[in-house]
């Protein structure tokens, strides 16, 4: 039996690099995905990824920096699936404005949004339930941008990973 067997993982960020790398390896061992990301053709291909390989998957598409979107995902999981085990805050953004006092104030909302807020409204919507089944894991993805700053992204996204 795999480890993950008939845990359901949601994964925010799902159709990039690193969430589709996270929901391959979560299905890979045994784990219902619930696939979310606000780019849908990323989204359809992780989706479809899971389903050829006789895996379990559901997808959700939204912005986790929405609190109705982050909570339509987990109430659709749930539906779906009947629980939730895990939560996976991958979902991200970031803009290389390399000059700190040029970077627009819409810029600068938009990334402390997806990078802080969405994680925010995630944990809070989806501990609901995994503190009723006394049981959950939430991982948040961070970056070394956080720890070495402006060295390799703009402010806001240093910013908002520390």
């Amino acid at each position: 039996m795999l480890e993950l067997e008939g845990m359901v993982a949601l994964v925010t960020g799902a159709g990039g690099g690193i969430g589709r790398a996270i929901c391959r390896t979560l299905s890979a061992r045994g784990a219902l995905v619930a696939a979310a990301d606000n780019d849908m053709e990323l989204l359809r291909g992780i989706f479809e990824e899971i389903k050829e390989n006789g895996r379990r998957a559901a997808m959700f598409f939204g912005d986790v920096s929405s609190r109705y979107d982050v909570r339509t995902m987990v109430n659709s999981s749930l539906r779906l699936f009947g629980r939730l085990d895990i939560l996976v805050n991958n979902a991200g953004i970031n803009y290389t404005t390399p000059v700190w006092d040029s970077i627009p104030d819409a810029e600068w909302d938009e990334v402390l949004a997806v990078n802080l807020k969405g994680p925010y409204y995630c944990i809070c919507e989806a501990s609901v339930p995994m503190r009723q089944a006394k049981w959950g894991r939430i991982i948040n993805i961070g970056s070394i941008a956080g720890k070495i700053g402006g060295l390799i992204s703009g402010l806001h996204y240093c910013t908002s990973k520390a």
